[in-house]
């Protein structure tokens, strides 16, 4: 029994590991051939232990070409997108990832039953700002970052939403063909 609990100790151990470095992608290059959906099971796997139990998280992907950018950039984007998705969900509630392509780019709409955003605030989402959040302050830039981290990869994000009905978040990325038509050759590897 005890050899048994050591394995399993071991194997997740190691998924952890593997899941974590596919994450930052700290031994790949910088610029690569990505699947999206690999991208996204990866930061799940992550932020799974940060997702309550009353918020189910549903993935639905069609299949789409891979985009060339800097895993752990997108990977980054992934998280600070279902990261937020959850916190603004109060209660029970859901969020879908969805994969899609529109034309020559990657979409992935990531949607949630939260509180919603207020129109006002929308136009502020993309600058560093100060909340509170049980009784502390903190600076928010994971929306600042993520914009600056598509537009370097040649993507986008916006943002949709409607107050007490939720969110839905859009990442496009040029597809692989169209991402290497405008870059230098020596870019991808």
């Amino acid at each position: 029994l005890r050899r048994q609990r050591q394995m399993c100790i071991r194997d997740s151990m190691n998924t952890i590991v593997g899941r974590l470095k596919r994450f930052t992608a700290l031994d790949e290059p910088r610029r690569q051939l990505i699947a999206v959906s690999e991208s996204i099971d990866n930061t799940v796997g992550l932020l799974g232990h940060e997702l309550p139990p009353r918020i189910r998280l549903h993935r639905e992907y069609e299949d789409v070409p891979r985009v060339v950018a800097d895993p752990s950039e997108i990977n980054l984007v992934f998280w600070n997108v279902i990261k937020n998705a959850a916190q603004s969900i109060a209660e029970d509630g859901e969020i879908v990832v969805r994969t899609r392509t529109d034309g020559p780019d990657v979409i992935v709409d990531v949607s949630d039953t939260g509180c919603g955003i207020a129109p006002e605030r929308l136009p502020l989402l993309f600058s560093p700002s100060f909340t509170t959040h049980k009784a502390a302050v903190r600076l928010n830039t994971g929306l600042p970052i993520s914009y600056n981290i598509l537009r370097r990869n040649g993507g986008e994000i916006t943002i949709a939403s409607e107050p007490d009905v939720g969110t839905t978040v859009t990442i496009r990325l040029p597809a692989a063909a169209a991402a290497i038509g405008h870059r230098a050759p020596d870019t991808v590897e």
